[in-house]
């Protein structure tokens, strides 16, 4: 007979668990039968890809082994797009979310009644060249949060030779401008030619969506991951920490020990420069879905744009939590 034991950490971790996986239904559940619109899962948790991946497959069920341990050191960090109309009612009922009331929620609903159907924007393929075409028009809004964004976001302003090959360069881009760290687009651009020509290092395997630059916070942890096997939650862990205090203590120690000098040196020289994927992305569902409405839904898009914006007397890209 084998004794099982639970220590009382892992007891904890477990019912906290539970307990994040109830409130995410409840607030899912709540949403359906009030008919309330929600948009999209965002946030700088690592867990939130994940969960946005899962929560559109099937919205009433979370697995545990998707609720990661990060959600434990850091803190609860479940954060949502919703309608701007209602949202008060979500924000007001769910305290503990990070919920944002976005005009643009209400503007695709306003723009799906003109047309007289859902809009089917899974049927427009990221990495096609229509797609990426619309990113050349320099008809984009600016969005929120970031101010310095230009109007036009263009592969070409940097490398006129040069064409955008996915939706993971353009928005690799989008963030190395907003980021104005010019090395760091050198480096991508050189990166990006190499990969090209066939040429790999262990970089360039591990983050391969970005040929092998460390932009994101994401591939710092994927990083530190890889050499070490630990958590995701603890990865992430010593990343603040290197970040926020300049310090990894005995764990980086360990860390850059396993890795080399040269890839350690890298982590160390990027890790405060580096930005939110989830977040990013989370700010991508909008773009995307701004850009399809208005290049093929355009006149029912800005009657709906123009109906929503005076009624609330905000910007369709405005946000309020």
């Amino acid at each position: 007979m084998t004794l099982t034991i639970i220590d009382n950490n892992s007891l904890q971790i477990e019912t906290k668990k539970l307990e994040v996986i109830a409130n995410i239904q409840k607030f899912f559940e709540y949403a359906s039968k009030n008919n309330i619109s929600l948009g999209y899962l965002r946030g700088s948790c690592f867990s939130n890809p994940i969960l946005r991946k899962l929560i559109k497959a099937e919205p009433f069920f979370l697995n545990l082994q998707f609720v990661d341990d990060i959600w434990l050191n850091s803190g609860l960090n479940f954060s949502i797009d919703v309608e701007f109309e209602r949202g008060k009612e979500l924000i007001n009922r769910f305290k503990d979310f990070k919920i944002f009331r976005l005009p643009m929620v209400d503007i695709i609903n306003n723009t799906e009644e003109l047309v007289g159907k859902k809009i089917p924007f899974e049927d427009y393929l990221d990495n096609s060249p229509e797609f990426l075409s619309l990113f050349k028009k320099g008809n984009l809004d600016q969005v929120w949060g970031f101010d310095q964004l230009p109007a036009e976001l263009t592969y070409e302003i940097f490398f006129p030779n040069e064409n955008l090959s996915s939706i993971d360069d353009t928005l690799n881009l989008y963030i190395l401008k907003i980021m104005g760290n010019l090395d760091l687009l050198i480096e991508y651009h050189d990166r990006k030619n190499s990969f090209q020509k066939g040429n790999k290092d262990i970089l360039t395997f591990l983050l391969e969506q970005n040929f092998g630059t460390l932009i994101y916070h994401e591939d710092i942890i994927k990083i530190i991951h890889h050499f070490t096997g630990w958590t995701l939650g603890n990865c992430d862990q010593l990343r603040r920490n290197l970040k926020n205090k300049g310090d990894g203590g005995k764990d980086w120690e360990e860390c850059s020990k396993i890795m080399g000098k040269e890839i350690a040196s890298k982590v160390l020289n990027s890790v405060k420069k580096t930005f939110s994927k989830a977040h990013l992305y989370s700010t991508y569902t909008i773009i995307r879905k701004s850009l399809i409405l208005r290049n093929f839904f355009e006149e029912p898009y800005f009657i709906s744009k123009s109906t929503i914006e005076q009624k609330f007397l905000v910007p369709w890209n405005y946000y309020e939590t």
